[in-house]
């Protein structure tokens, strides 16, 4: 009887042991997605509204309600995924502005506006981001702040605090205008798509053939004037 009770208590002491360990390993992973869990967002009076902890909300202090009444339009109701971030790190959302075809300086300034047929609207496209939790923000222009329609962010992605990428979908819906940041969001810049680089090298093929054709007419100067 004694030896029948041994083994099953050995193979609850290495089932125990074996539990531990794997609850040694999973517990920090578990704990970092419960943090994630907790970082959100939410639509009150056409406000934006942060938080980490699901108690304490922060709000973002930039006007939202053209982003939210064209979301609410399109009976989305939040931001599609892939187009915001909330971390420790960075927080990153989008806006979106209807102006009357208003043109914007780099400043983010109206240095004209023209008077719209109808109901015919462009929208400035801005990034806002937070490097401190939401505690201070900073809004910036994307491209040549013009979109002619709301949904253009296709995703906005920050690997750390300096380094991120926007996509705006294209008119025809096919593709994307990528730009990258460097500075955390200060600036962005432009990536030239496939069909640039091969139009830029193209150019530069051309630019060189003259040149060739000149030696070449050269050669053949050099060649009579030898006889």
């Amino acid at each position: 009887m004694r030896r029948k009770l041994i083994i099953p208590g050995i193979v609850i002491i290495i089932l125990i042991i074996i539990a531990l360990i794997i609850g040694i390993n999973i517990k920090p992973r578990q704990i970092e997605e419960a943090k994630q869990n907790l970082n959100t967002y939410k639509f009150e009076n056409d406000k934006l509204y942060i938080t980490f902890n699901q108690e304490e909300w922060k709000e973002v202090p930039y006007d939202f309600s053209e982003t939210i009444k064209y979301l609410q339009q399109e009976e989305m109701e939040k931001f599609k995924d892939n187009t915001y971030q909330i971390n420790s790190e960075k927080v990153v959302f989008y806006r979106i502005i209807k102006i009357n075809n208003a043109i914007y300086s780099t400043t983010g300034e109206i240095v004209s506006k023209i008077i719209p047929q109808a109901d015919e609207y462009l929208y400035r496209l801005e990034v806002i981001y937070s490097n401190d939790q939401g505690e201070t923000w900073n809004n910036v222009g994307i491209g040549n702040y013009e979109i002619e329609y709301p949904n253009a962010v296709d995703s906005i992605k920050f690997i750390d605090q300096n380094n991120g990428k926007i996509a705006i979908r294209k008119e025809e819906g096919i593709g994307s205008y990528e730009y990258i940041t460097t500075d955390g969001g200060e600036t962005w810049n432009e990536v030239p798509s496939d069909n640039e680089v091969q139009n830029n090298v193209l150019e530069n093929e051309q630019e060189n053939v003259p040149v060739q054709n000149n030696v070449l007419e050269n050669d053949q100067e050099n060649v009579l004037v030898q006889n």
